[in-house]
């Protein structure tokens, strides 16, 4: 993930809810306090429009399918919008104020969640688009507009409202979430869950299903991981939690903030993104489970904002999070960039190499890398957290000063460092130092007179070496002696790096 976009001051409030159109890259936002909803164009941050409720808009949600944007008010209204920001109807919904909106594509189902009370509508697309021809013969003059008031409703009532206790939470719904299996699963203010088989609504009693004490504060945000059918809440009591639609507490991860966390998933990356302390977004990998934010926070600018409120759109590569200062900020998938960042160099990372090994006839890999610190460090895969970590398990003094090369030989299984203080070293990964002539071999090359800058492996068992001298160099590993040299190779210090 890159942040791409960051939009400043994009409402006067904390904005509380996000919804997106991926065919027209518009972005639709709604703040606390705010009667407004603004459209911002995705790819150039400016703001394209408003459009205006009579009274606070709570809940966004936009249908890819349908083309419609919906929007939930405190006035107990659901405003139906076409995507270029025609208002097609402001529908009266009852049961008090709208505080979350889910779509169920298949269905065409609008889920309204308010005061411990869910309504499911179905979307009538033709009485949409005949309103919508209306309003455009209203606008060019050729009908009049008088009798728009008293068309159909767009949304249609499927079944009786779910209310609380019996049928529905007895707090605020506040998020909702729709899996692929065709289940409805709501959170509120009253830590629990609430589950609906879509299948088996028109007998409520035997779709519902309560699991209480979810959480110990409010549920305040929900996200549906595709990949593994599971559903992720976040809560005022500072922690993130993993169910399966059935209800079964899978995974928990507590004490990640102390003010209510937000949560996403986002597919392509396959992790889990929250708030965390100071506002700062943290990523999780459900493979272990793990927190692996310190190992990619740099990558992906997690440390660069205080974050309120997250929202990644479905089938997209996109993540937008809601700052404390009134940001809008955007994140993006990127295939091309740093998977895992490591950091346990003091200097640069000048070198790499990937050996692999056989332990106990198992295939196995590690890490070496050299840096300007002089030091050669020893990486091993974490895999019993098994989400592609490494440690750092050693910690090699190879030179005094920069190390500029490194390659390593599977033959001999050794490591070799060129350095800013002229000289070649060898390093045995097995600690066992060969033997001429029954006299242990040397370990470094001291007859380069400037840095070694370039280091390859050529065949039975030679080494090449290019230097700031102007020299390259051949050595025969067996022997640790100078075979051959080029002294004049270059007039000037040779700076291209051999490849090994």
């Amino acid at each position: 993930m890159e942040i791409v976009r960051v939009i400043e001051e994009a409402h006067e409030g904390e904005v509380t809810s996000i919804a997106f159109n991926r065919f027209r890259k518009e972005i639709f936002t709604s703040a606390d306090g705010d009667k407004v909803v603004k459209v911002w164009d995705c790819r150039s941050g400016q703001l394209i429009r408003t459009q205006q409720h009579k009274g606070m808009v709570t809940s966004l949600l936009f249908s890819n399918t349908a083309r419609l944007l919906f929007s939930g008010s405190i006035d107990n209204t659901v405003g139906i919008w076409t995507d270029k920001g025609v208002n097609l109807q402001m529908m009266a919904i009852g049961g008090g104020p709208v505080f979350s909106l889910a779509w169920d594509d298949r269905r065409r189902f609008l889920i309204v969640g308010g005061q411990a009370i869910i309504n499911v509508f179905r979307l009538d697309l033709a009485e949409a688009r005949k309103t919508s021809q209306q309003q455009r013969s209203v606008a060019s003059g050729l009908k009049d507009g008088n009798n728009l008031s008293e068309a159909p409703h767009i949304l249609k009532r499927v079944y009786p409202p779910l209310k609380g206790p019996d049928l529905c939470h007895v707090d605020v719904v506040n998020c909702m979430a729709i899996t692929d299996t065709g289940k409805l699963v709501t959170g509120g203010f009253d830590n629990s869950l609430c589950m609906y088989e879509f299948d088996k609504l028109d007998k409520p009693r035997e779709a519902f299903q309560r699991i209480r004490k979810c959480h110990t504060a409010a549920i305040v945000s929900m996200a549906y991981d595709t990949n593994t059918n599971c559903i992720l809440t976040g809560s005022i009591d500072g922690s993130m939690k993993v169910w399966s639609i059935e209800g079964r507490l899978l995974d928990k991860f507590e004490n990640i903030n102390d003010q209510p966390v937000c949560v996403a998933y986002v597919a392509p990356t396959n992790c889990y993104w929250a708030s965390g302390r100071f506002g700062r977004l943290n990523a999780f990998d459900p493979r272990a489970p793990a927190n692996i934010t310190p190992f990619v926070k740099e990558a992906n600018g997690l440390d660069r904002h205080n974050i309120t409120h997250l929202y990644s759109p479905p089938d997209t590569e996109l993540l937008f999070g809601a700052t404390k200062n009134k940001q809008l900020v955007i994140w993006q998938y990127n295939p091309q960039g740093a998977y895992r960042s490591f950091t346990s160099h003091s200097d640069w990372v000048e070198a790499l190499a990937v050996v692999k090994l056989s332990i106990n006839g198992q295939p196995s890999e590690e890490l070496f890398t050299a840096g300007a610190d002089g030091m050669v460090l020893r990486w091993l895969q974490d895999t019993e957290q098994n989400c592609n970590i490494y440690q750092c398990v050693e910690d090699i003094k190879m030179h005094e000063k920069n190390i500029h090369a490194m390659v390593y030989s599977e033959d001999l299984e050794c490591l070799i460092t060129g350095g800013e203080d002229c000289m070649i070293q060898l390093y045995y990964l097995n600690q066992v130092v060969p033997t001429y002539n029954d006299v242990p071999l040397p370990t470094c090359f001291k007859d380069h007179e400037g840095r070694v800058s370039g280091l390859a492996l050529l065949s039975n068992f030679m080494l090449a070496s290019a230097s700031f001298d102007g020299s390259i160099r051949v050595w025969d590993l067996t022997t640790m002696k100078n075979v051959s040299a080029l002294l004049d190779a270059h007039d000037s210090p040779i700076q291209v790096r051999l490849g090994g």
